[in-house]
C-alpha cells in the first residue's frame, strides 16, 4: 500500500507541472483595411499592414536580390536581420527579430515569408504576408503569424512540484525508521 501512495505521490509531482506548458500563438490581420510600404526592393522594406484583427509590421533588414532558386517570371529576394511585431487595438503584443525572403510575382503581387528568431519566449515560429501593391501603395493583403511558446513554468505548478517532494521525503523519512 505504502509503495502505491509512493508511486501516486510521484506521479502527481511531475504531472501537475505539465499544466505550464508551451501553447500555439496565432496573429491573423483580418479583413484588409490599409498598407503602406516605405523603402525599396534595392536595399530594404518596411511593409505596414492594417486588419480587422491586428497590424502586422515587416522590416525586412537588407535585402539580397537573388539570381538563382527563383520561380520563371519572379524576383526572389533574401533577407536576415529584419523584425516583426504585432499590434492588436494600439498596443504592441509581440515583437522578436525575423529572417526569410520575398517573391514579387508579376508587376505588384509579393510574398513575404520569414523565421522567427528562437529566444526565451517563441520556441519556433513564422510569418507570411501576401500583398498587391502600386508603388509604395498596399491595395490589399492578408498577414498571418504563428508561433511555439516556450514552455515557462507558472509558480502555482512549481508550488505543487515542490509540495509533491516535500511530501515524497516525508514519507521516505518514516520508511527508512520503519
Amino acid at each position: 500500500m505504502r509503495q502505491g501512495r509512493l508511486m501516486l505521490l510521484t506521479l502527481l509531482a511531475f504531472a501537475l507541472p505539465t499544466a505550464a506548458l508551451g501553447k500555439s500563438v496565432d496573429f491573423d490581420t483580418g479583413n484588409f483595411l490599409s498598407g503602406t510600404m516605405t523603402g525599396n526592393f534595392n536595399h530594404s522594406i518596411t511593409l505596414t499592414e492594417v486588419g480587422s484583427l491586428a497590424t502586422i509590421t515587416i522590416d525586412t533588414g537588407t535585402l539580397i536580390k537573388l539570381s538563382t532558386k527563383c520561380p520563371s517570371g519572379a524576383t526572389c529576394y533574401a533577407f536576415k536581420g529584419g523584425s516583426v511585431s504585432v499590434d492588436k487595438g494600439g498596443t504592441m503584443v509581440f515583437t522578436d527579430s525575423l529572417k526569410g525572403g520575398i517573391t514579387i510575382k508579376g508587376n505588384g503581387t509579393a510574398t513575404i515569408a520569414g523565421l522567427l528568431t528562437p529566444s526565451s519566449t517563441v520556441a519556433h515560429g513564422g510569418v507570411v504576408v501576401e500583398l498587391e501593391f502600386q508603388g509604395h501603395n498596399v491595395l490589399t493583403g492578408s498577414g498571418d503569424l504563428g508561433y511555439e511558446a516556450r514552455a515557462v513554468p507558472e509558480p502555482s505548478s512549481l508550488l505543487s512540484l515542490g509540495t509533491g517532494l516535500i511530501g515524497l521525503a516525508g514519507m521516505m523519512r518514516r520508511k527508512l525508521r520503519i
